[in-house]
């Protein structure tokens, strides 16, 4: 089967999923020449926790966030066994609105969407304080 007829197998929901998850995985990251305004120290514009931008179900609103023990952020992957909960539809929302803004931002003024991003950060980083957290830590084990 060609690959364009594996698109075409997709449903809109998964298409959309997959080109927007593309474009949050364009600016997840500070480039290179970036790195001066990474206000953060971790190298990323978007918190999320692992080595890249994993695809997100931005389409359900089905978004797993985790605490590294330095951040929360997005963690589809979590092979730490580190704190983790799901984000509620209203969390998603508006992690949803921030990335929009700036999108929109990012076309016109950078330094206005990294002022967006940065509150976006922010925002995160107040979810520790909300929700049912678990952590899985079945990794540990006793020497």
């Amino acid at each position: 089967m060609s690959y364009i007829d594996t698109l075409k197998q997709r449903t809109k929901e998964q298409l959309v999923n997959d080109l927007y998850n593309i474009c949050v995985g364009d600016i997840a990251n500070y480039d290179h020449d970036e790195k001066t305004m990474d206000k953060h120290g971790y190298g990323k514009r978007i918190p999320y926790i692992g080595w890249f931008w994993r695809n997100t179900d931005f389409v359900d609103k089905d978004i797993t966030i985790g605490y590294c023990g330095n951040f929360v952020g997005i963690m589809e992957n979590n092979k730490w066994g580190y704190a983790e909960r799901r984000m509620t539809i209203e969390e998603v929302d508006k992690f949803i609105e921030y990335l929009e803004k700036g999108f929109s931002e990012r076309g016109k003024d950078k330094a206005a969407a990294e002022v967006v991003y940065n509150e976006l950060w922010d925002w995160f980083q107040t979810l520790r304080n909300t929700g049912d957290w678990c952590a899985d830590y079945s990794w540990e084990y006793e020497a």
